[in-house]
């Protein structure tokens, strides 16, 4: 199947600058999507078509992701490539 109008700019993703958000143990995050498969859709090709989740991009793929650093963390380590200790810190 083909998606002549399929934009891959609909895979939005959103990044909070470094130092702006602290969460608090206990915390729960939540992502929440809604596909559109209705006649109603202008982009979807087939609403006949019940559509799934997978890994094609006919199918539904949302997935929610987050990625976080402990305030303890160390970043932007230098390491010795002789080595590989730390070489200074930054």
């Amino acid at each position: 199947m083909q998606i002549p109008k399929y934009n891959f700019e609909w895979q939005l993703g959103h990044e909070i600058k470094a130092g702006d958000k602290h969460l608090v143990a206990g915390t729960t995050v939540e992502a929440v999507a809604h596909f559109d498969n209705s006649a109603f859709n202008a982009f979807n090709p087939d609403p006949t078509r019940v559509v799934r989740y997978g890994v094609q991009t006919v199918d539904e793929m949302f997935n929610g992701f987050i990625f976080n650093v402990a305030d303890r963390e160390q970043l932007n380590l230098k390491l010795d490539p002789k080595t590989g200790q730390i070489a200074t810190k930054n």
